[in-house]
C-alpha cells in the first residue's frame, strides 16, 4: 500500500481512523466507513508483513496496540452501521 508523502504507515492509519471519527460525528457515515476500512487495511498489512526476526520481535512489544486499534475501529464502524440501521457482520478477520 502506497503511503502518504511524509507519513509512516502508522501515522496514515491513525489519521484515517481519526478522519473516520470526524466523519461519523458529522453524520457522513459512508465517508466514515471508507476511512475506517482503509485504516483496517493498513493495520492488517502491517500485522501480516514479512519482516526480519529482529523487526518481528520489536513489533511483538507493540502488537497489542494494533489489536486494540483494530477493535476500536470495528466498534466505531458498528456505531456507524447502527446509526444507518444496517447490520454489521464480521466474518472471520474481515468485514
Amino acid at each position: 500500500m502506497a503511503g502518504w508523502a511524509g507519513f509512516t504507515e502508522k501515522e496514515e492509519e491513525d489519521t484515517l481512523a481519526n478522519m473516520g471519527d470526524i466523519y461519523k460525528a458529522l453524520g457522513q457515515y459512508q465517508a466514515a466507513l471508507n476511512s475506517y476500512s482503509e485504516a483496517l487495511k493498513i493495520i492488517r498489512a502491517e500485522m501480516e508483513s514479512k519482516e526480519s526476526e529482529e523487526t518481528r520481535l520489536r513489533r511483538l512489544k507493540v502488537e497489542g496496540a494494533y489489536y486494540q486499534q483494530e477493535q476500536r475501529i470495528k466498534r466505531s464502524m458498528g456505531a456507524v452501521y447502527t446509526a444507518l440501521r444496517q447490520p454489521f457482520i464480521l466474518i472471520g478477520n474481515g468485514l
